[in-house]
């Protein structure tokens, strides 16, 4: 048996509502991506890390990431993908409460990454999952 193949976001988000929200928005709008949610920073590299390690293991296509994490926080985080050959040209993106100019430029500082904010910018969030997920099939 044979698993179907879907669109995988790794999430790094340690409110449960916020990872709920999200799923069902995607939900709502028919995106039928597999989310996994972790709620700390140092979970999501594990999780990369194993995923380096095994190529049979799911690579994410798209990161989300919070800004703000217990152990690891989502600037470490990138930090660390950057780090790592094989992840570049993995899409990753902030999803954050975070309002601070400050936030704004270290993440443009750690190279191309998107910056939503979670209680603005949910719309644009599902665009640019649509947009990856359709360059990801092979439609556009």
């Amino acid at each position: 048996m044979q698993l179907e193949k879907r669109f995988f976001i790794l999430m790094g988000e340690d409110d449960d509502d916020d990872a709920f929200l999200l799923n069902q928005r995607l939900t709502l709008k028919g995106i039928r991506s597999r989310v996994r949610c972790f709620k700390n920073g140092q979970q999501i590299i594990d999780y990369l890390s194993f995923s380096l390690g095994d190529p049979s293991f799911p690579r994410p296509n798209l990161v989300l990431l919070d800004i703000k994490m217990p152990m690891k926080n989502g600037f470490e985080v990138l930090e660390w993908i950057n780090a790592q050959e094989e992840l570049h040209g993995l899409s990753v993106a902030f999803l954050t409460g975070s309002n601070h100019p400050k936030d704004v430029e270290r993440a443009a500082a750690l190279g191309p990454v998107s910056i939503f904010h979670k209680a603005d910018d949910m719309p644009q969030v599902i665009e640019l999952i649509q947009s990856l997920e359709c360059k990801a099939c092979g439609w556009i």
